[in-house]
């Protein structure tokens, strides 16, 4: 039998399925099923009538008295599809495209509170239709694969069936987008859930929030603390004037956190602890020390008490201003409250001591660490090492970085530009200890070469014998790895 000739009826079956699965409006899962579950259908009855009917098929010489022979037989494979497919919508598509999604159903996170419960918020005992369901089930489906235009797709067509979308289904492609960083689509679905009739919870507005101040993208992201002021007064609030205080202070906008503590005093909105921190440290950023110290005061009649993060501010905001006189007096404050200063606070005076060149200063603020039994870090050696370095006292930073060794501290990049800045400003140079030690410590200490390492190895040995010394290093490196 000529392979041409089975075709027609496969395609009559094939035909009459696809149209039947489109008129009921099935899933495209489903139609690929009805359409290869036909098809083998087919397949099996000619396979069975070939081996039935020998004479027929031998006497038969031309397509049409083959077709007309079986006609009865391409009209049983019709109806036997239409059978299949009046099962499928009256039982539910419990098939193996229905298991997979409740597979990946199962295993899905629960942080959007869809275990339990459908897409609707109902109960799973309480499903409406199973096409809906399907539907809904397809949205969450395409979120978690993160396939968002998908998500919008099946959320359409849902409407287009007559469905009506829950709150939970708007929330879902919300955040989707939201994860996805397209923060305009996400706009568009917040505008969309309230032209509906929906109210989009404080979550949505948070995560908007949280996004656009991660982006630095403060604009936008202020825009939406009116819908949440105006709700009622909880956590929620706080949280959102914060993380913009707090946004504005890392790009150092005290005008803008200044802005958004008022509005949370004009909107009645109770400030934590936390907003006051980030306030302060917005001031330190800016190096307003004045700024600094007048929301400290504002803090405390608050009823908040100080603590060692808001005491650190103020010492930072001072130590950014170069203030060392104010920094100083900010730890004697700190003292006086009872709060005992840590190491970031110590650290950030000896900054400023470093900045200065004040090495009396320095050690006094180091030995008053020491006294209180505060392990200094590889931040307060280096910054002792600093105020060393710049009056060329090469032989003191060697000290520190041996005593720092032997607390089991490594010394980084920062601390060996702190040491070729000894050995340079020495009177005379030290280039043979400069060579000597930055040889050892990049080889032993694994320390990449930048920009400011070679700059103080530049300023010890000159700049043609640093560049041998850098291509010294990167030979014996190149050794060491294919060794």
């Amino acid at each position: 039998m000529p392979p041409s000739s089975m075709w027609p009826s496969m395609l009559v079956v094939a035909f009459v399925a696809v149209l039947v699965a489109l008129d009921g409006g099935c899933v495209e899962l489903y139609i690929m099923e009805i359409l290869a579950a036909s098809v083998g259908m087919a397949l099996g009855k000619l396979t069975m009538d070939m081996t039935q009917q020998p004479a027929v098929l031998a006497s038969c010489r031309g397509g049409f008295t083959w077709a007309m022979s079986f006609l009865p037989a391409g009209l049983g494979l019709a109806v036997s599809s239409l059978q299949r497919w009046l099962i499928l919508t009256a039982q539910g598509p419990w098939h193996l495209g229905r298991n997979m999604y409740l597979n990946q159903l199962l295993m899905a996170d629960d942080s959007q509170g869809l275990r339990g419960h459908d897409m609707t918020g109902k109960p799973k005992g309480a499903m409406g239709s199973l096409q809906q369901e399907d539907l809904l089930r397809t949205v969450q489906v395409a979120v978690q694969n993160r396939k968002c235009r998908k998500a919008e797709e099946c959320f359409e067509r849902m409407l287009w069936a007559g469905f009506s979308a829950s709150s939970t289904t708007y929330e879902l492609i919300l955040h989707a987008w939201i994860k996805e960083g397209n923060m305009p689509a996400a706009e568009q679905w917040l505008r969309r859930m309230r032209a509906n009739g929906h109210q989009p919870t404080e979550t949505c507005y948070l995560a908007l929030l949280a996004k656009y101040c991660k982006a630095g993208d403060l604009r936008p992201a202020e825009l939406l603390l009116p819908p949440l002021l105006q709700g009622s007064r909880g956590q929620a609030q706080t949280v959102a004037c914060t993380m913009l205080i707090d946004a504005y202070g890392k790009m150092g906008d005290v005008e803008g956190a200044e802005r958004i503590m008022h509005r949370m005093q004009s909107a009645r909105v109770e400030a934590s602890i936390v907003s006051f921190g980030a306030m302060m440290d917005a001031c330190a950023k800016a190096g307003q020390p004045l700024k600094a110290i007048e929301w400290h005061h504002v803090m405390m009649e608050k009823g908040f008490s100080p603590s060692v993060r808001t005491f650190t501010a103020v010492v930072n905001a001072h130590a950014k201003a170069g203030d060392l006189c104010g920094a100083l007096k900010a730890m004697h404050a700190m003292q006086a409250f009872g709060v005992k200063a840590d190491t970031m606070a110590y650290s950030t005076l000896l900054s400023v001591c470093a900045r200065k060149g004040n090495i009396k200063c320095a050690q006094t603020v180091f030995a008053l660490m020491r006294k209180q039994k505060i392990r200094p870090n590889i931040v307060s050696y280096t910054s002792l090492a600093r105020a060393f370095a710049k009056n060329g006292m090469w032989y003191e930073v060697e000290i520190l970085g041996e005593t720092l060794e032997r607390e089991g501290l490594c010394i980084n990049d920062f601390f060996l530009y702190a040491l070729l800045l000894a050995y340079s400003t020495a009177k005379p140079k030290q280039m043979a200890r400069a060579e000597t030690t930055f040889l050892r410590v990049v080889q032993t200490q694994h320390i990449e070469i930048n920009k400011h390492i070679l700059s103080g190895l530049a300023r010890a040995v000159g700049c043609s014998r640093a560049k041998d010394l850098v291509s010294m290093t990167e030979r014996c490196q190149c050794q060491q790895r294919n060794s």
